[in-house]
């Protein structure tokens, strides 16, 4: 199992990040606050369903939040026909649209 302190501390890391309060945190992502709570003591982490949830929310890697040793910033995923994410493709044009604005 996963520690649930380094899930705790990232937790933490998200909050102060984003500036936001556990309340604030506990209504945008509809969880009770004793189990908000929990999570940040380290007496408890999410389910599966609901830690990609949080990760999501916050824009950080499932893998990182769990308390892995990989990037906190979420993977863009490719295939061999390009990005498959169309959030981070069009981001990634408006860049690199952006760029070849600034280079002319």
């Amino acid at each position: 199992m996963r520690d649930k302190t380094k899930f705790a501390e990232r937790l933490k890391q998200c909050l102060v990040d984003n500036h936001m309060t556990i309340t604030a945190f506990t209504k945008e992502l509809v969880v009770g606050y004793s189990t908000a709570c929990k999570w940040l003591n380290g007496t408890s982490r999410p389910v599966s369903s609901r830690m990609e949830e949080v990760a999501n929310f916050f824009g950080v890697s499932k893998d990182w939040l769990s308390g892995e040793d990989v990037p906190k910033d979420k993977e863009i995923k490719r295939n061999a026909s390009g990005y498959t994410d169309p959030t981070a493709f069009a981001a990634i044009k408006t860049v690199e649209k952006e760029g070849l604005k600034r280079m002319h």
